[in-house]
């Protein structure tokens, strides 16, 4: 084997090896962004399944903003998976705590950071019920 052959099949290895390195790049990041997509939609989920379960009653859940945050808690524990309701919180799929405003007529709008984590912003996830 002379030193051109030697090249061609260090050269060959080479691309071999970098394409493998390659190719793992591009898998994990469409991984990352799957998993990305699947928080995504079972916050989504969460969100969705929450707002129908709150009664839509004349004054909503409570006549107290303090008596709304005590029952909405109860409420998701029967509306979605217990992995989303811990100490009377509610968690989106990143494990972050929702944000829930409640209006004077007895709605409520809860909404999820998103992706970025920081609230009102464009990736923010929201539902109301109202």
């Amino acid at each position: 084997m002379g030193w051109a052959d030697l090249r061609k099949h260090l050269l060959l290895w080479i691309l071999g090896v970098g394409g493998v390195v390659v190719s793992v790049a591009v898998i994990l990041m469409l991984k990352d962004r799957l998993d990305e997509l699947g928080r995504v939609n079972a916050t989504q989920e969460v969100l969705q399944r929450l707002a129908a379960a709150v009664p839509m009653r004349k004054g909503g859940l409570g006549p107290t903003e303090e008596a709304r945050r005590r029952e909405l808690p109860r409420i998701a524990l029967v509306a979605v998976s217990p992995e989303y309701v811990q100490n009377g919180r509610i968690y989106d799929a990143w494990n972050r705590e929702l944000k829930v405003t409640f209006d004077r007529l007895g709605g409520v709008e809860l909404r999820s950071a998103g992706p970025d984590g920081r609230f009102d912003t464009a990736d923010d996830l929201v539902a109301a019920a109202r």
